[in-house]
């Protein structure tokens, strides 16, 4: 169809996409629409290479195959299950896969090519944010500082340990006095 015709419409990783769409091929492709709804838009931080393998060296293993080739000539329902006991056994609110830059159709993070100006600029945009939208990926189980860390780690495969000490004590302390953004751990985990 005619893409002038076109207004897509997004929240969270659905709005993610869009940020994709605009910024694909370093924003010089043609996009599919001309008018965007986005709404928080997000998508998985991109992970490294070691963190891309042990996801596939899973998934194939859960189809007792070796090989991603080898995973291509089994039954859909085969690949289907394989993929629903992966995702299932992922942390809490966690989605497990997510785009990744491939050089070409994604060369960089959409957050990157944005602030460099990488991205189509012939499209009409609304563009809003949803409030408290990460309590929706909140584990309810955090109760304590230890299990914050622990979330915190587990959601940033290869953190170093002065990162995430430096998230976890100066980004967002245990401190539920009023005078942080949140009051409680709840608030703080989302």
């Amino acid at each position: 169809g005619d893409p002038s015709q076109v207004t897509v419409m997004g929240i969270s990783a659905g709005a993610g996409s869009i940020a994709h769409q605009i910024t694909a091929f370093g924003g010089t492709g043609a996009v599919p629409f001309q008018r965007a709804i986005s709404q928080s838009p997000v998508f998985p931080p991109l992970t490294s290479q070691t963190t891309l393998d042990q996801l596939m060296n899973k998934f194939v293993s859960l189809l007792n195959v070796s090989t991603l080739e080898e995973a291509q000539s089994l039954q859909t329902e085969a690949i289907m299950e394989a993929n629903a006991l992966q995702i299932g056994a992922s942390p809490y609110g966690s989605v497990t896969f997510g785009p990744v830059v491939d050089g070409v159709f994604t060369p960089a993070s959409p957050s990157l090519l944005l602030k460099e100006g990488k991205f189509a600029k012939n499209l009409s945009l609304l563009v809003s944010r949803t409030d408290h939208e990460g309590l929706w990926f909140t584990p309810p189980y955090i109760r304590t500082d230890e299990e914050f860390t622990k979330f915190v780690n587990d959601r940033n495969p290869g953190i170093s340990e002065s990162a995430l000490d430096y998230i976890v004590r100066v980004l967002y302390p245990a401190v539920y006095d009023g005078s942080q953004p949140y009051s409680n751990i709840v608030q703080r985990t989302m």
